[in-house]
């Protein structure tokens, strides 16, 4: 899968201006949008451009093929920086540490499902549909957990 066939997929329509203003960009999400098309090349004068990630990808791989200790540190930290922020946003309750875990839980199985579908030997389109599922399932876990946990305090409150 070309990088910016992937961030047709990860990059949702309407979100391109959020991220953009997250990166620090004060642009209307252009510069996010740029990495949904396709390069340019001698045939075709598309406006792509590969996203900042792209190049973080290739220095993961160049690391690990150097080292692959130094590629797994940085990529168990990245995995882990997203885990951490997303676990951050869970409700807070008396058992937050347990709805973190949990979330950090179904990140990671998210996390290998996702790299189940890519290293499989799957066309595009099934790629995109596993990896939508994914994501889905990431989502589903999370609300499912903080489902449960808003039920458990309104059960205590009522009590």
């Amino acid at each position: 899968m070309k990088p910016y066939q992937l961030y047709e997929i990860a990059v949702r329509r309407g979100d391109a201006k959020h991220i953009d203003r997250e990166m620090g960009y004060h642009t209307n999400g252009e510069i996010a949008r740029r990495w949904r098309r396709p390069y340019a090349d001698a045939d075709n004068l598309f406006t792509g451009q590969p996203a900042p990630l792209v190049k973080g990808k290739q220095e993961i791989l160049a690391h690990d093929r150097v080292n692959p200790e130094a590629a797994d540190i940085l990529l168990f930290d990245l995995f882990a920086s997203v885990a951490l922020q997303r676990a951050g946003r869970a409700p807070v309750t008396d058992h937050q540490e347990q709805t973190r875990l949990e979330v950090m839980h179904a990140l990671a199985q998210g996390f290998l499902t996702a790299c189940e579908a890519l290293a499989g030997q799957l066309t595009q389109d099934e790629q995109e549909e596993k990896l939508w599922r994914a994501g889905g399932a990431v989502v589903r876990a999370i609300l499912f957990v903080m489902h449960e946990e808003t039920d458990a305090a309104q059960g205590q409150a009522a009590a």
